[in-house]
């Protein structure tokens, strides 16, 4: 990897939408005190996966980002729940027949 790409990778700066992520180190602060550490905060391995190869360990992603994952995984979660195993099977064969 070039010296260019990794000095351009900014650690203050969410990988995901180049918000400010506000993490603690990089404001010089104790790790423990960073709002990821916080016990209500889950972030999971899709979100994860989805930093550029080049961000990780560089940068964390943001507050914000993190929340919107998880309110896009409680709204698939919802919409699997309120799905019987035959309405989900008639979805999957109309958009089927639509292809």
């Amino acid at each position: 990897m070039s010296a260019e790409i990794m000095s351009s990778i900014d650690s203050t700066r969410c990988p995901l939408c180049g918000e400010n992520n506000q993490c603690a180190v990089t404001l010089g602060q104790d790790p423990s005190t960073c709002w990821c550490h916080q016990p209500d905060i889950v972030i999971d391995k899709v979100l994860l996966s989805k930093i550029p190869s080049v961000a990780q360990g560089k940068a964390c992603i943001c507050k914000q980002c993190v929340a919107l994952a998880a309110q896009s995984r409680q709204g698939e979660q919802a919409n699997l729940n309120g799905l019987s195993s035959d309405a989900h099977l008639d979805s999957f064969f109309d958009t089927l027949k639509k292809s």
